[in-house]
């Protein structure tokens, strides 16, 4: 494991496609220090070669360890059943591997038995060489955490900026893609060609999934599509 200063008075600077350790200047008032993100009441965490750096109490409760000091140094993985781990270990090297920002779905199976279902924030760690060292990341566990308002925190957080500002759908190209559909139609379809889930739509416009499904099934009949897939071949 990698012997990294996660101290509790540096701070976490939004950089690039991720985020930074840095020392915090004198009188700096920003609230995105590692002392500050221990206290969050959803899981936030770092991590390195899959070993867990730092994380708070949240994170540590609900993957299982019997508290935060007891996960550090550890494998981030070990409370869960292997078998069920895979789809995120390929999300999580996505992200450091092509240093991009996701949001995931995480489907977890523990060894008690226990199913962890959250919506999970990852994105790349640098160090001061710009190198990507490891993972950054807060989840939602579905069940556990009001969706809502740790949504809303994330968000104060800036954590959902870089998503905002690239994906803000009245920037995409060719505005009126068709004449059928409502506003809020277009901004899902904008968002789905240019390669965003249904879930990812939902945190970008801030409303719920279940009514991007709704949008899609609407934006689907009008343009006599029976799956999405469909909608490339009719829109290219």
């Amino acid at each position: 494991m990698r012997n990294i200063d996660t101290s509790k008075e540096l701070q976490i600077c939004r950089y690039r496609n991720g985020v930074k350790l840095i020392r915090p200047k004198e009188n700096s008032s920003s609230h995105l220090s590692i002392a500050n993100l221990l206290k969050l009441p959803f899981p936030f965490y770092l991590n390195a070669d899959k070993f867990i750096i730092d994380c708070n109490e949240s994170c540590a409760e609900v993957n299982g360890f019997i508290s935060r000091e007891d996960s550090i140094g550890k494998k981030w993985y070990r409370p869960y059943k292997l078998d069920s781990i895979s789809e995120t270990l390929k999300n999580e090297n996505d992200v450091i591997n092509n240093n991009k920002y996701k949001i995931i779905e995480d489907i977890l199976i523990r060894k008690d038995e226990v199913n962890i279902h959250a919506l999970s924030f990852k994105m790349p760690w640098y160090d001061e060489q710009d190198k990507i060292i490891g993972l950054f990341g807060c989840s939602v566990f579905l069940g556990k955490q009001p969706l809502a308002e740790s949504l809303s925190q994330i968000a104060e957080l800036g954590f959902l900026n870089i998503i905002n500002n690239t994906f803000d759908p009245s920037n995409l190209p060719n505005n009126n893609i068709h004449p059928q559909l409502s506003k809020r139609e277009q901004e899902c379809l904008k968002l789905f060609l240019n390669g965003k889930t249904a879930k990812e739509t939902s945190v970008i416009l801030g409303l719920s999934y279940r009514t991007i499904e709704e949008y899609f099934t609407n934006i689907k009949k009008k343009l006599g599509c029976r799956y999405k897939r469909d909608l490339f071949d009719i829109l290219n």
